[in-house]
């Protein structure tokens, strides 16, 4: 579930392929859990997959992938640093990220 909350995250928070995704744009945390519900077909996430969504933010924080120091998600300081050939292969893989349309996203 780890890697399918970080993908969450990067889709959600990686909105354009042609820039770096670091930093990204804050979303909140509601995005990254609808965006892996519809990925899996589904409404809502049960309560027990909502739990593990969120200790998987949190362990993602703790590990600098997001950012420790936000409320919203936002993509970390690992992320910064990654190079732009690494970025480049990531960008095969933009479209099958979990992430919600514009129209579906929550209110900022």
């Amino acid at each position: 579930m780890l890697v399918n909350t970080f993908a969450a995250c990067l889709g959600s928070c990686w909105r354009h392929r042609d820039a770096h995704p670091w930093p990204g744009l804050p979303v909140p945390e509601a995005d990254v859990i609808s965006a892996l519900a519809e990925a899996r077909g589904e409404r809502e996430l049960p309560k027990t997959v909502v739990g593990k969504v969120r200790s998987g933010i949190a362990l993602l924080r703790s590990a600098m992938w997001l950012d420790p120091t936000v409320k919203t998600i936002r993509l970390g300081p690992r992320v910064a640093a990654w190079s732009e050939a690494q970025v480049d292969v990531l960008r095969e893989a933009f479209d099958r990220l979990p992430r919600l349309d514009d129209e579906e996203r929550a209110p900022r």
